[in-house]
C-alpha cells in the first residue's frame, strides 16, 4: 500500500472508545479518530443530543459510531456500556480507549470540600478509569493504545480543587503500572497531559481578561489551546507512529509554566 494511503487512514480497521465525548477535548478526540479510519464509540453522562451530533457528524463522513450514555462513577453502567460495546464490535477486538471523562470543580479548595464530593472525583477520575483500562485489556489485541487525559493542574500547585488534581496526578502513576503490565502484549499506555485548553472548563472566567490574558501569558506558544489541538497528539499516540511510547505523560499543553 502506498504511503500517502495509509497516512490517510492510519486507524482504518481499528475499534475505539472515548469517554466523555459529547464535547470539547473528548469531541475532538473522536472526530480526529474517525478521521483516521477507526469505529468510535462516541460515549456521554448525560448529553446524548450532543454525543448523537458527534456519531451523525462521522457516520456523515462515511464512518461508524456507537453512542453510549451513563455515568462511570457507577461501575454498573462501566459493565453495561463494554457488554453494549462487545454486540457492537462483534468479533473485532477493541483496539484504543481514550479516558477523558472527569468532574472537576466538583470538590473545590480544601477549606469547603465534602466527603461526598471527594468521592465522586475520586470515583469518576480515576476508580472509573481503573475498572475501564481493565475491562479493555480484556477485550484488546495485542498493540492495543490506552491513553488517559491527565491535567497540568497535577504537575503545579492547584489549590482551587485539590482533589481533581490528585485525581490527574494518580493517573499518571497508574500510566507507569499499566505499561509495564500490558508491555508485553505491545499494548502502549500513556497520558496525555492538556493545559489551558479552550473547552467549558474556562467559562468561569471568560469574563475576567484579567485571568484569561495571564494564562495565554503563561503559555509559551502565546495562545489558547484548542480541543483539536491536544486530539491531534492523543491520535499520534494512538496510531501506529505512537507504537515505541509508553508509560509517558506527554505534555499538550503548548509550553505553559516552563
Amino acid at each position: 500500500m502506498p504511503h500517502s494511503a495509509k497516512a490517510a487512514h492510519p486507524l482504518k480497521g481499528k475499534t475505539a472508545l472515548v469517554t466523555g465525548s459529547s464535547r470539547g477535548i473528548g469531541r475532538a478526540v473522536a472526530l480526529r479518530l474517525a478521521r483516521d479510519g477507526a469505529r468510535v464509540a462516541v460515549h456521554c453522562r448525560s448529553r446524548r443530543e450532543e454525543a448523537e451530533e458527534v456519531a451523525l457528524q462521522i457516520r456523515e463522513h462515511g464512518g461508524e459510531a456507537l453512542v453510549l450514555q451513563g455515568d462511570i462513577a457507577d461501575l454498573g453502567v462501566v459493565a453495561a456500556m463494554f457488554a453494549e460495546i462487545d454486540h457492537w464490535r462483534g468479533e473485532l477486538p477493541l483496539d484504543i480507549v481514550v479516558n477523558n471523562a472527569a468532574v472537576h470543580g466538583i470538590a473545590g479548595s480544601l477549606d469547603v470540600a465534602t466527603a461526598a464530593a471527594f468521592d465522586q472525583t475520586i470515583a469518576t477520575n480515576l476508580r472509573a478509569p481503573f475498572f475501564i483500562a481493565q475491562a479493555a485489556a480484556e477485550r484488546m489485541a495485542d498493540g492495543g493504545r490506552l491513553i488517559f487525559v491527565g491535567a497540568i493542574a497535577a504537575r503545579h500547585g492547584y489549590p482551587f480543587d485539590p482533589a481533581y488534581a490528585a485525581t490527574k496526578g494518580a493517573l499518571t502513576s497508574l500510566t507507569l503500572a499499566l505499561a509495564r503490565h500490558l508491555g508485553p502484549r505491545g499494548i502502549t499506555v500513556n497520558t496525555v497531559v492538556p493545559g489551558v485548553t479552550d473547552t467549558e472548563m474556562l467559562d468561569a472566567h471568560r469574563d475576567n481578561p484579567d485571568v484569561m490574558n495571564w494564562m495565554i501569558g503563561e503559555t509559551s506558544l502565546a495562545r489558547m489551546g484548542t480541543p483539536e489541538d491536544v486530539a491531534d497528539v492523543i491520535a499520534m499516540v494512538a496510531g501506529p507512529d505512537g507504537r515505541w511510547v509508553t508509560g509517558q505523560a506527554i505534555d499538550a499543553s503548548g509550553g505553559i509554566w516552563i
